[in-house]
């Protein structure tokens, strides 16, 4: 959120007036919930004067921005991912501070497959001081980490998510930038016990750069 208002000038927060997008609804089919639950979504921000909004995960920014409009009348909401944000306002850390090194992109289905997020963060991490790597699958042709069907197919699951993380770890990257809070969870089960990837959020690695 931070790095958020960093890009966004006059940025502002709803607190306990926020409501969750509702996209697990979607996900799941519930589609007569999720019209309703998305049109009080709409009402609730609508009434609030707001014109755009910024979010921090690829599932939020997909859900409010490609499939709100076809379930809300009138839904007229400019979404963009707080990595969007940044790469259009130029951001840069300043003197980067601590920060370097190889790091290895995985790119969420969402962003990469469905919403075009793919150089973005990889300027953002160059700025930041990192050497972005990508691994075999990558961009477009990502590879899933598996957290999406945890629930129905756990070994499944485990079993995607722990070829991903070969593919990441065969880059010789040791450090692996994640933008997804599902893909972080599914990869950290995977990663546990090796010593040879950590896992960290770009947000972390964005702020690190700033010292």
């Amino acid at each position: 959120a931070g790095l958020a208002a960093e890009a966004v000038g006059g940025l502002a927060y709803l607190y306990e007036d926020d409501l969750y997008s509702g996209v697990i609804l979607y996900d799941l089919g519930l589609d007569e919930a999720f019209a309703r639950h998305a049109e009080k979504v709409w009402a609730r921000l609508r009434s609030r004067g707001v014109e755009e909004i910024v979010t921090l995960d690829p599932h939020t920014t997909h859900v409010m921005r490609e499939v709100y409009p076809r379930y809300v009348d009138g839904y007229s909401l400019t979404v963009r991912s707080y990595l969007e944000a940044l790469d259009e306002a130029g951001w840069s850390p300043g003197n980067v501070a601590g920060a370097g090194g190889r790091v290895v992109v995985h790119d969420p289905c969402l962003y990469a497959r469905g919403l075009g997020v793919v150089e973005q963060p990889r300027r953002l991490l160059r700025r930041a001081g990192y050497e972005p790597v990508d691994p075999p699958r990558s961009r477009g042709d990502t590879y899933c980490c598996g957290g999406p069907v945890r629930a129905v197919a756990p070994g499944l699951s485990n079993a995607i998510a722990g070829e991903r993380l070969e593919e990441l770890a065969s880059t010789g990257a040791r450090v692996v930038a994640v933008m997804c809070p599902i893909c972080f969870l599914n990869l950290s089960r995977a990663a546990a016990g090796r010593g040879d990837v950590e896992l960290r959020d770009i947000a972390e690695l964005l702020a690190a750069a700033r010292g």
